[in-house]
């Protein structure tokens, strides 16, 4: 069964995927005989772009001028799509994503179990609002993992994580042992 995406000769993927949800909900006949074809996609599109996830995130950093004990901090900002990826994720520890970050990007090639963004962040330097494109497909969950030196006494205080809604604009403050979110 070809969609309204086919039959409008669209090549949107915002539009085939909206003509493959009609087609698959089985609205497809019925709906175009009564207002149109072009009205109903456009009106299941309006529908499902608002319970559709966030297609931007935008990030800012701040760090304090004896952050990580005067050292640089690498930051990432994971948004997750897929569920186990998710679960997974929420019980790592900052060490433990950065040091398999490169294997998981290699288990990850298209990007489309999750966004990432990563930086390398100076003490006293400051990432004003940076846009983060994201997917605009149902989170499942999202994190910041900050790399901070590991403190050689107490290993039970190294868990440099947080999970956040991808819903809203983003601060990380980054401090002298540890980091807080502020969203906005």
């Amino acid at each position: 069964m070809s969609g309204f995406g086919d039959y409008l000769g669209s090549t949107d993927p915002l539009v085939l995927r909206c003509s493959a949800m009609v087609a698959v909900r089985g609205t497809c006949a019925l709906a175009a005989r009564k207002v149109g074809v072009v009205g109903v996609v456009m009106t299941l599109c309006a529908l499902m772009a608002c319970g559709a996830g966030p297609n931007a995130l935008n990030v800012s950093l701040e760090a304090d001028r004896r952050a990580n004990q005067n050292t640089p901090v690498a930051v990432a900002v994971l948004v997750v799509y897929d569920k186990d990826l998710a679960k997974e994720f929420s019980r790592k520890k900052a060490s433990v994503w950065f040091a398999e970050m490169e294997q998981q990007l290699r288990d990850n090639p298209d990007m489309s179990k999750f966004d990432l963004r990563k930086w390398e962040v100076m003490p006293g330097q400051r990432i004003s609002e940076f846009e983060m494109p994201l997917q605009g497909r149902t989170v499942e969950g999202a994190y910041v993992f900050a790399d901070y030196l590991q403190d050689p006494v107490d290993k039970d205080t190294n868990d440099y994580r947080f999970s956040f809604k991808a819903e809203r604009d983003l601060v990380i403050i980054l401090g002298e042992r540890e980091f807080k979110l502020v969203r906005r």
